[in-house]
C-alpha cells in the first residue's frame, strides 16, 4: 500500500511539472502586429481590399469588419473568437482568411458609402487592426487626388521643421478643398503612411512641425485626402534636423487693431503684421485669446491661432447680442509669443433666423445646347453670402458631372453641368449643407434637366412625363438657351 501512494504521489508530480507553458504560465494577451498596405479599390458591385500581412511568427488569420457611412467603430475583443456575418457593434464581420491571406473581394448588400477595416489576430484570438478605408459604390467620387507628395522638409528652428509641396489636384474636390495628412518617423523606414501624425486645414501647401527635439534628424510623407475621403498612395518621404541653438526672441508686434461684429455669431479681427529677428512674416502666427469679460483671458491656451501670415481672423460660433473681448498675440516659428495686453471688444448682433434661399439662377433661361456639348455653366445667386456650395452639397444623378465651383462674393456661385445624354432625366439637389455666415441652412431645393434632341429643357421641380426623345415628352419644362 505505501508503494502504490507514493507511486501515485510521483505521477501527479511528474504531471503538475509538465506542460512549459501550462498552469503555471501567464495567458498570451500580446496581439500581433497590425496589416499594413490596406487599400480599399471598387471594382463595379464590387469592392476589392488588400493589405500586407504582418511577420509575426503567431499570426493566426485576419478578419475584416464592414460599416455603413463612417467607421468601422466596432473593434473585436481579445480572447472572442469571431466568424463572418458576427455583428461587432455597428460592423459586420464579412470575411475571416487564414495568416497567408492577403486579399478579399467584398460585394455590399446595396449602392453606398462603406468603410473597412482588417485586423490580424494570433492563437489566442489577440486582435490589432490599423485605419480603416472608405469607398463610395453608388457613382460618388472614388478617385483620389493627384499628388506628388512633399517637396521640402527644413529645420527652421530647435524645435520646428517645416514641410512644402505643391497643391493637389482633384476630379471633383477643388484644391482649395483638399487636406494634406502628415506621416512623421524617426527615420526613413519607420514613416507609418497608415497613420497620419497631423492633419491641415484644406488647402494649405506648407506645414511646420513643433515640438521637436534640438539637433534631432526627422522624416516626413505627406498624402492629399478630398472631400470624399479618398487619399493618394505616394511614399515620397523627406528629412530634416532641427537646429541646435534655441531662438529666444519674440515677435514685434503692435497687437489688435480692430474688432467688429459681422452677425449674430461672428466677429472679424484685424491686425498689422509682426516681424521678427529670424522667422519671415509670412511664417508668423497670431494666438487669438477670447474672454466674456475684460482681462478675462487666459494666455496659457489660446482659443484660435490663425494660419501663418495672416493679418485678420474671423471667429464664429458666438452668441448672439454679447459681448466678446479680444487680445492677440503673435508667434514666431520658435514657438516665442510677444506679450502685448491690447484689448478690444465687440458685442454681436442680434440672431439672424432668417434662412438662405435661391434668388435667381440661369437653370429658367437660355436656349439649345452648342453643337458637339453635354454641358453647361449653371449661375446660382443666393438671398445672402453663403458657403458649402461644393460637390459635397450640390449634386447631381444620372451620370452627370458637377465640378469648377466658384464665386467672387459668396452670393452668386458659378459651376458646370457636364456629361449630359439624349433622353436622359436628371435632378440638380441643393442640400441644406449651404448655410449663410450665421449658420441659418438652406432648405433643400432641386431643379430639374431634361435633354431632347440636344435641347436642354429644366424647371425648379415638379413631375411630368420625362422619357423619349421629343421637347412634348418633356412638358411643362421651360426651354433653356445655352451660351
Amino acid at each position: 500500500m505505501k508503494f502504490q501512494w507514493m507511486a501515485v504521489l510521483a505521477i501527479v508530480l511528474l504531471l503538475g511539472g509538465c506542460g512549459g507553458k501550462g498552469g503555471d504560465s501567464d495567458p498570451d494577451t500580446t496581439p500581433p502586429d497590425a496589416p499594413t498596405g490596406f487599400t480599399a479599390s471598387v471594382e463595379g458591385e464590387t469592392v476589392e481590399l488588400e493589405w500586407v500581412l504582418p511577420g509575426d511568427a503567431d499570426l493566426h488569420g485576419v478578419l475584416v469588419l464592414r460599416q455603413a457611412q463612417e467607421g468601422p467603430d466596432g473593434v473585436p475583443e481579445d480572447g472572442v473568437e469571431y466568424v463572418p456575418e458576427d455583428a461587432i457593434g455597428p460592423s459586420t464581420v464579412i470575411f475571416r482568411g487564414p495568416n497567408t491571406a492577403n486579399a478579399h473581394i467584398d460585394t455590399p448588400p446595396e449602392p453606398g458609402r462603406f468603410c473597412y477595416r482588417v485586423f490580424a489576430f494570433d492563437t489566442a484570438f489577440n486582435y490589432s487592426g490599423g485605419p480603416p478605408r472608405c469607398v463610395n459604390t453608388d457613382g460618388e467620387d472614388n478617385e483620389p487626388p493627384s499628388f506628388e507628395g512633399i517637396e521640402t522638409a527644413t529645420g527652421i528652428s530647435n524645435a520646428q521643421i517645416q514641410l512644402t509641396w505643391t497643391a493637389a489636384t482633384d476630379n471633383v474636390t477643388s484644391s482649395d478643398d483638399i487636406v494634406y495628412e502628415v506621416y512623421q518617423g524617426a527615420s526613413e523606414e519607420t514613416v507609418d503612411f497608415s497613420t497620419p501624425v497631423y492633419t491641415t486645414e484644406a488647402g494649405m501647401t506648407s506645414f511646420t512641425v513643433f515640438g521637436l527635439n534640438p539637433g534631432d534628424t526627422y522624416w516626413f510623407g505627406v498624402r492629399a485626402r478630398d472631400l470624399a475621403g479618398n487619399r493618394d498612395t505616394n511614399t515620397v518621404t523627406r528629412s530634416a534636423s532641427t537646429l541646435e541653438d534655441p531662438d529666444t526672441t519674440p515677435p514685434l508686434f503692435d497687437g489688435l487693431e480692430e474688432a467688429t461684429a459681422m452677425s449674430s455669431s461672428q466677429v472679424h479681427l484685424s491686425w498689422s503684421a509682426a516681424s521678427d529677428d529670424t522667422t519671415a512674416a509670412n511664417e508668423i502666427v497670431y494666438d487669438v485669446f477670447q474672454a466674456d469679460i475684460s482681462g478675462g483671458q487666459t494666455y496659457g491656451s489660446p482659443s484660435h491661432t490663425t494660419s501663418a501670415g495672416a493679418t485678420e481672423f474671423l471667429v464664429t460660433g458666438l452668441s448672439a447680442e454679447t459681448t466678446y473681448y479680444f487680445v492677440v498675440r503673435a508667434r514666431d516659428l520658435a514657438g516665442n509669443s510677444d506679450s502685448n495686453d491690447e484689448e478690444l471688444s465687440a458685442t454681436t448682433t442680434e440672431a439672424d433666423l432668417t434662412l438662405p434661399y435661391i434668388v435667381s439662377d440661369n437653370f429658367l433661361s437660355g436656349g439649345i445646347l452648342a453643337n458637339g456639348t453635354t454641358g453647361f455653366t449653371a449661375s446660382v445667386t443666393f438671398s445672402e453670402p453663403v458657403t458649402g456650395v461644393n460637390g459635397s452639397h450640390v449634386t447631381v444623378d444620372n451620370g452627370a458631372v458637377l465640378s469648377g465651383f466658384s464665386t467672387s462674393d459668396n452670393i452668386t456661385w458659378s459651376f458646370n453641368v457636364t456629361s449630359l445624354a439624349d433622353g436622359v432625366r436628371y435632378t440638380v439637389d441643393f442640400t441644406d449643407g449651404i448655410q449663410d455666415l450665421g449658420g441659418n441652412n438652406l432648405s433643400p431645393t432641386h431643379r430639374e434637366l431634361y435633354v431632347a434632341n440636344s435641347v436642354l429643357y429644366v424647371r425648379p421641380g415638379g413631375s411630368g412625363s420625362m422619357t423619349g426623345a421629343s421637347p412634348a415628352d418633356a412638358l411643362p419644362l421651360v426651354s433653356q438657351a445655352i451660351t
